[in-house]
């Protein structure tokens, strides 16, 4: 019994960064970041998917986006038929929370963008403008994030409550 470098437990980590951008007015209102275990950097598509469970007779039901590679949960968000509905997770932070650019990041046009559960029919240059002055948003883009966008519609009838929910992943 010595140390042995395969007793090394790894500690490199992918990462993720998530953004809640206002449907209607296009603005970021949250923003978090999550450390996920090390995945094969050979992956080239967001490897996302959305769970959902419809209100039923008077229960709200809830929307879990999933990392599939580690099982991670990225976001869990109530639905309800009033719209009454919260975010459980990620943590969520207030956008001055984040660094800022002087200047925007021009969107690059060959952006690969997962539409999980959709397609929809908002341009994700209209998301862009709402993270094209965070620098979490550059060093992402910098290290060939993969991205992706969910549509949360707590309530479908209530679509002041929509928010985009945006993933960049770096596996």
């Amino acid at each position: 019994m010595g140390c042995d470098a395969t007793d090394d437990v790894n500690t490199e980590v992918g990462t993720v960064a998530m953004y809640i951008i206002d449907y209607t007015s296009n603005e970021l209102q949250f923003g978090s970041t999550l450390n996920v275990a090390k995945v094969s950097s050979q992956v080239t598509t967001l490897p996302v998917s959305a769970s959902l469970t419809q209100p039923t007779n008077d229960l709200n039901g809830a929307v879990s986006l999933v990392l599939n590679t580690t099982g991670d949960q990225l976001f869990d968000g109530e639905l309800s038929e009033e719209g009454t509905s919260r975010i459980f997770a990620p943590v969520l932070l207030p956008p001055g929370d984040f660094f800022r650019l002087d200047n925007t990041i021009p969107f690059p046009t060959q952006l690969d963008v997962l539409d999980i559960e959709g397609p929809y029919n908002t341009s994700f240059e209209t998301n862009w403008q709402a993270i094209d002055d965070l620098s979490l948003t550059q060093i992402f883009l910098d290290q060939g994030a993969l991205f992706g966008r969910y549509l949360y519609q707590p309530s479908p009838n209530v679509s002041e409550q929509w928010k985009w929910v945006i993933i960049l992943y770096v596996p």
